[in-house]
Protein backbone atom coordinates (compact mmCIF):
# COMPACT_ATOMS: atom_id res chain seq x y z
CA UNK A 1 0.00 0.00 0.00
CA UNK A 2 3.12 2.29 0.69
CA UNK A 3 3.36 2.24 -3.12
CA UNK A 4 -0.21 3.69 -3.41
CA UNK A 5 0.05 5.96 -0.72
CA UNK A 6 3.08 7.88 -2.45
CA UNK A 7 1.37 8.13 -5.71
CA UNK A 8 -1.96 8.78 -4.82
CA UNK A 9 -1.27 10.89 -0.93
CA UNK A 10 -2.84 9.94 2.14
CA UNK A 11 -5.08 12.94 2.81
CA UNK A 12 -6.90 12.03 -0.84
CA UNK A 13 -10.56 11.21 0.15
CA UNK A 14 -11.34 7.41 -1.67
CA UNK A 15 -14.27 8.76 -3.03
CA UNK A 16 -12.75 10.31 -5.55
CA UNK A 17 -10.81 7.71 -6.55
CA UNK A 18 -12.06 7.02 -10.47
CA UNK A 19 -10.77 4.45 -12.61
CA UNK A 20 -8.86 6.84 -14.28
CA UNK A 21 -7.31 8.53 -11.57
CA UNK A 22 -6.04 4.27 -10.19
CA UNK A 23 -5.06 3.67 -13.99
CA UNK A 24 -2.82 6.59 -13.66
CA UNK A 25 -1.31 5.66 -10.39
CA UNK A 26 -1.21 2.58 -11.66
CA UNK A 27 1.07 3.14 -14.65
CA UNK A 28 3.82 5.61 -12.55
CA UNK A 29 3.98 2.49 -10.17
CA UNK A 30 4.66 0.54 -13.08
CA UNK A 31 7.33 2.15 -13.81
CA UNK A 32 9.15 2.67 -10.80
CA UNK A 33 8.70 -1.18 -10.25
CA UNK A 34 8.55 -4.09 -12.39
CA UNK A 35 5.49 -5.71 -13.66
CA UNK A 36 4.87 -8.27 -11.30
CA UNK A 37 5.77 -5.89 -7.99
CA UNK A 38 3.30 -3.58 -10.25
CA UNK A 39 0.39 -6.27 -10.12
CA UNK A 40 0.98 -7.65 -6.93
CA UNK A 41 0.41 -3.97 -5.45
CA UNK A 42 -2.68 -3.89 -7.32
CA UNK A 43 -4.42 -6.66 -6.37
CA UNK A 44 -3.54 -5.45 -2.88
CA UNK A 45 -5.12 -2.38 -3.10
CA UNK A 46 -8.25 -3.63 -5.37
CA UNK A 47 -8.88 -6.13 -2.11
CA UNK A 48 -8.79 -2.58 -0.08
CA UNK A 49 -11.29 -0.94 -2.25
CA UNK A 50 -13.29 -4.01 -1.87
CA UNK A 51 -13.53 -3.61 1.70
CA UNK A 52 -14.41 0.03 1.48
CA UNK A 53 -17.14 -0.24 -1.01
CA UNK A 54 -18.75 -3.11 1.06
CA UNK A 55 -18.15 -0.52 3.75
CA UNK A 56 -19.97 1.67 1.79
CA UNK A 57 -17.03 3.69 2.27
CA UNK A 58 -16.94 4.60 -1.63
CA UNK A 59 -20.06 3.96 -3.81
CA UNK A 60 -19.28 1.14 -6.33
CA UNK A 61 -16.41 -1.08 -7.50
CA UNK A 62 -14.96 0.54 -10.73
CA UNK A 63 -11.61 0.02 -9.54
CA UNK A 64 -12.40 -3.11 -10.80
CA UNK A 65 -11.92 -2.54 -14.43
CA UNK A 66 -8.39 -1.64 -13.76
CA UNK A 67 -6.36 -4.03 -16.14
CA UNK A 68 -2.92 -5.56 -14.63
CA UNK A 69 0.28 -5.00 -16.70
CA UNK A 70 1.17 -7.97 -18.94
CA UNK A 71 4.09 -9.40 -17.89
CA UNK A 72 6.95 -10.99 -20.14
CA UNK A 73 6.99 -14.57 -20.91
CA UNK A 74 10.07 -14.85 -19.21
CA UNK A 75 9.63 -13.45 -16.05
CA UNK A 76 5.84 -14.96 -15.35
CA UNK A 77 7.59 -17.67 -15.45
CA UNK A 78 10.77 -17.09 -13.12
CA UNK A 79 9.00 -17.69 -9.84
CA UNK A 80 10.83 -19.64 -7.65
CA UNK A 81 9.36 -22.81 -5.53
CA UNK A 82 10.26 -25.99 -4.61
CA UNK A 83 10.37 -29.58 -6.21
CA UNK A 84 8.69 -32.52 -4.37
CA UNK A 85 12.43 -33.60 -3.11
CA UNK A 86 13.27 -29.80 -2.00
CA UNK A 87 9.81 -29.72 0.03
CA UNK A 88 10.77 -33.00 2.04
CA UNK A 89 14.18 -31.18 2.30
CA UNK A 90 12.56 -28.17 3.78
CA UNK A 91 10.46 -30.14 6.14
CA UNK A 92 13.07 -31.60 7.42
CA UNK A 93 15.11 -27.82 8.06
CA UNK A 94 12.12 -26.37 9.89
CA UNK A 95 11.95 -29.43 11.73
CA UNK A 96 15.32 -28.41 13.27
CA UNK A 97 13.81 -24.72 13.96
CA UNK A 98 13.75 -24.02 17.32
CA UNK A 99 10.47 -22.94 17.41
CA UNK A 100 8.15 -25.47 17.15
CA UNK A 101 5.84 -26.67 16.01
CA UNK A 102 4.94 -23.53 14.26
CA UNK A 103 8.23 -23.73 11.83
CA UNK A 104 7.13 -27.35 11.00
CA UNK A 105 3.79 -26.17 10.31
CA UNK A 106 4.44 -23.13 8.65
CA UNK A 107 6.51 -24.94 6.12
CA UNK A 108 3.56 -27.77 5.45
CA UNK A 109 0.85 -25.73 5.77
CA UNK A 110 2.27 -23.67 2.68
CA UNK A 111 3.72 -26.56 0.36
CA UNK A 112 1.34 -28.71 1.46
CA UNK A 113 -1.87 -27.02 1.56
CA UNK A 114 -0.71 -24.00 -0.58
CA UNK A 115 -1.98 -21.15 1.75
CA UNK A 116 -1.40 -17.31 1.69
CA UNK A 117 1.20 -16.31 4.18
CA UNK A 118 -1.77 -15.14 6.13
CA UNK A 119 -3.94 -17.67 5.63
CA UNK A 120 -1.09 -19.80 7.11
CA UNK A 121 -0.92 -17.21 10.11
CA UNK A 122 -4.72 -17.48 10.80
CA UNK A 123 -5.51 -21.15 10.44
CA UNK A 124 -6.89 -22.32 13.76
CA UNK A 125 -7.17 -26.26 14.42
CA UNK A 126 -10.69 -26.08 14.73
CA UNK A 127 -10.67 -25.54 10.95
CA UNK A 128 -8.98 -28.79 10.61
CA UNK A 129 -11.60 -31.53 9.96
CA UNK A 130 -8.45 -34.37 10.72
CA UNK A 131 -10.71 -37.11 11.10
CA UNK A 132 -13.56 -36.71 8.25
CA UNK A 133 -15.13 -40.00 6.73
CA UNK A 134 -16.32 -39.90 2.97
CA UNK A 135 -19.58 -41.40 4.02
CA UNK A 136 -19.61 -43.11 -0.12
CA UNK A 137 -16.43 -44.98 0.82
CA UNK A 138 -15.72 -45.09 4.66
CA UNK A 139 -12.79 -44.03 3.54
CA UNK A 140 -10.64 -41.29 5.25
CA UNK A 141 -11.21 -37.54 4.02
CA UNK A 142 -9.62 -34.92 6.01
CA UNK A 143 -10.22 -31.64 4.97
CA UNK A 144 -8.85 -27.62 5.66
CA UNK A 145 -11.67 -25.00 5.60
CA UNK A 146 -9.95 -21.81 5.12
CA UNK A 147 -12.51 -19.57 6.92
CA UNK A 148 -12.81 -15.79 8.44
CA UNK A 149 -12.24 -15.58 11.82
CA UNK A 150 -11.78 -12.80 15.02
CA UNK A 151 -12.36 -10.13 12.47
CA UNK A 152 -10.16 -11.61 9.20
CA UNK A 153 -11.98 -13.24 5.93
CA UNK A 154 -10.37 -14.79 3.19
CA UNK A 155 -8.99 -12.34 0.16
CA UNK A 156 -12.38 -11.91 -1.47
CA UNK A 157 -14.49 -13.01 0.91
CA UNK A 158 -14.47 -16.28 -0.27
CA UNK A 159 -13.95 -19.52 1.74
CA UNK A 160 -13.09 -23.00 0.37
CA UNK A 161 -12.37 -26.24 1.19
CA UNK A 162 -8.70 -27.98 0.92
CA UNK A 163 -8.44 -31.37 0.91
CA UNK A 164 -5.65 -32.91 3.42
CA UNK A 165 -3.00 -35.37 2.13
CA UNK A 166 -1.90 -38.46 3.68
CA UNK A 167 1.59 -36.68 4.71
CA UNK A 168 0.31 -33.41 5.68
CA UNK A 169 -2.48 -35.30 7.90
CA UNK A 170 0.79 -37.43 9.89
CA UNK A 171 2.58 -34.19 10.40
CA UNK A 172 -1.00 -32.35 11.40
CA UNK A 173 -1.91 -35.30 13.79
CA UNK A 174 1.69 -34.82 15.21
CA UNK A 175 1.29 -31.54 16.49
CA UNK A 176 -2.63 -31.75 17.05
CA UNK A 177 -4.49 -29.48 19.45
CA UNK A 178 -8.10 -28.83 20.42
CA UNK A 179 -8.58 -25.12 19.38
CA UNK A 180 -6.13 -22.09 18.75
CA UNK A 181 -3.85 -20.69 15.74
CA UNK A 182 -1.37 -23.63 14.03
CA UNK A 183 1.37 -20.99 14.26
CA UNK A 184 2.47 -19.59 17.92
CA UNK A 185 4.29 -16.53 18.29
CA UNK A 186 7.74 -16.48 19.28
CA UNK A 187 8.68 -15.02 22.73
CA UNK A 188 8.45 -11.01 22.98
CA UNK A 189 7.23 -11.54 19.23
CA UNK A 190 3.92 -9.50 18.53
CA UNK A 191 1.93 -8.96 15.29
CA UNK A 192 2.56 -6.24 12.46
CA UNK A 193 1.19 -3.28 11.85
CA UNK A 194 -0.12 -2.58 8.86
CA UNK A 195 -0.75 1.42 8.76
CA UNK A 196 -3.59 2.08 7.22
CA UNK A 197 -5.23 -0.80 6.17
CA UNK A 198 -7.12 -1.20 9.36
CA UNK A 199 -5.68 -4.92 9.93
CA UNK A 200 -3.42 -6.07 12.40
CA UNK A 201 -1.40 -9.50 11.94
CA UNK A 202 -1.33 -11.59 14.99
CA UNK A 203 2.07 -13.10 14.02
CA UNK A 204 4.93 -12.39 11.76
CA UNK A 205 6.90 -15.65 11.01
CA UNK A 206 9.59 -13.47 9.01
CA UNK A 207 12.32 -14.85 11.21
CA UNK A 208 11.27 -18.21 11.43
CA UNK A 209 11.03 -18.49 7.80
CA UNK A 210 14.51 -16.60 7.70
CA UNK A 211 16.00 -19.17 9.62
CA UNK A 212 14.55 -22.16 7.69
CA UNK A 213 15.41 -20.81 4.66
CA UNK A 214 19.06 -20.33 5.46
CA UNK A 215 19.21 -23.86 6.11
CA UNK A 216 17.28 -25.03 3.34
CA UNK A 217 19.88 -23.19 0.91
CA UNK A 218 22.84 -24.36 2.55
CA UNK A 219 21.68 -28.06 2.21
CA UNK A 220 21.70 -27.09 -1.82
CA UNK A 221 18.03 -26.53 -1.50
CA UNK A 222 16.45 -23.21 -4.06
CA UNK A 223 16.06 -19.95 -2.49
CA UNK A 224 12.00 -18.73 -2.25
CA UNK A 225 9.99 -16.34 -0.26
CA UNK A 226 7.35 -17.17 1.75
CA UNK A 227 4.79 -17.23 -0.94
CA UNK A 228 7.34 -19.51 -3.33
CA UNK A 229 5.58 -22.26 -0.87
CA UNK A 230 2.12 -21.53 -2.15
CA UNK A 231 4.11 -21.62 -5.85
CA UNK A 232 5.37 -24.93 -5.22
CA UNK A 233 1.91 -26.81 -4.56
CA UNK A 234 0.64 -26.06 -7.46
CA UNK A 235 3.95 -27.05 -9.67
CA UNK A 236 4.04 -30.04 -8.13
CA UNK A 237 0.60 -31.02 -8.41
CA UNK A 238 0.53 -29.59 -11.80
CA UNK A 239 3.36 -31.80 -12.54
CA UNK A 240 1.57 -35.11 -11.08
CA UNK A 241 -0.86 -34.63 -14.03
CA UNK A 242 -3.82 -33.19 -11.11
CA UNK A 243 -6.34 -31.29 -13.01
CA UNK A 244 -5.81 -27.37 -13.53
CA UNK A 245 -9.24 -26.61 -12.30
CA UNK A 246 -9.25 -28.84 -9.24
CA UNK A 247 -5.49 -26.87 -8.21
CA UNK A 248 -7.67 -23.62 -9.14
CA UNK A 249 -10.26 -24.23 -6.93
CA UNK A 250 -7.75 -25.60 -4.36
CA UNK A 251 -5.67 -22.21 -4.32
CA UNK A 252 -8.68 -20.14 -4.16
CA UNK A 253 -8.92 -18.99 -7.69
CA UNK A 254 -12.25 -18.64 -9.43
CA UNK A 255 -11.12 -20.31 -12.80
CA UNK A 256 -7.84 -21.66 -14.39
CA UNK A 257 -7.29 -18.61 -16.26
CA UNK A 258 -4.48 -17.47 -13.55
CA UNK A 259 -3.06 -21.04 -13.38
CA UNK A 260 -2.60 -21.30 -16.87
CA UNK A 261 -0.70 -17.39 -16.77
CA UNK A 262 1.60 -18.47 -14.24
CA UNK A 263 1.96 -22.21 -14.70
CA UNK A 264 1.93 -22.39 -18.72
CA UNK A 265 4.65 -24.15 -19.08
CA UNK A 266 3.73 -27.27 -16.51
CA UNK A 267 0.50 -27.25 -18.17
CA UNK A 268 1.79 -26.70 -22.30
CA UNK A 269 2.49 -30.29 -23.03
CA UNK A 270 0.68 -33.32 -23.82
CA UNK A 271 1.28 -36.57 -24.73
CA UNK A 272 -1.83 -36.62 -26.84
CA UNK A 273 -0.45 -34.82 -29.32
CA UNK A 274 1.20 -38.05 -30.75
CA UNK A 275 -2.15 -39.93 -30.83
CA UNK A 276 -1.81 -38.77 -34.79
CA UNK A 277 0.06 -42.18 -35.40
CA UNK A 278 2.17 -41.01 -37.92
CA UNK A 279 5.29 -42.93 -35.96
CA UNK A 280 8.50 -42.07 -35.46
CA UNK A 281 10.14 -39.27 -37.14
CA UNK A 282 13.52 -39.85 -39.07
CA UNK A 283 16.55 -39.63 -37.39
CA UNK A 284 14.65 -39.93 -33.71
CA UNK A 285 14.79 -43.63 -33.90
Amino acid sequence: MKLWRDEIGNDRPLSELTPEIISEAFARIGKRTSPSTANTSLGVFKTFMTWAANKGIVMDQSHRTVRRRREPSAARHRRAWWTSDQVRLALTCAAEDPHQPTATLLVACGCLLGLRVEEIIMLRWQDLNLDAIDPRTGAPSPVCHVTENNGWVPKDKEGRDIPISAELLAILKQHRQKEGFLLSCEPKRTGRPRPGSGWRYRYNPHKTWKRILARVVKAGGTSITMYGMRHSFASNLLIAGVSDVKVARWLGHGDTRMLHEHYGPLLSYDDDINAMGFGTVKGDA
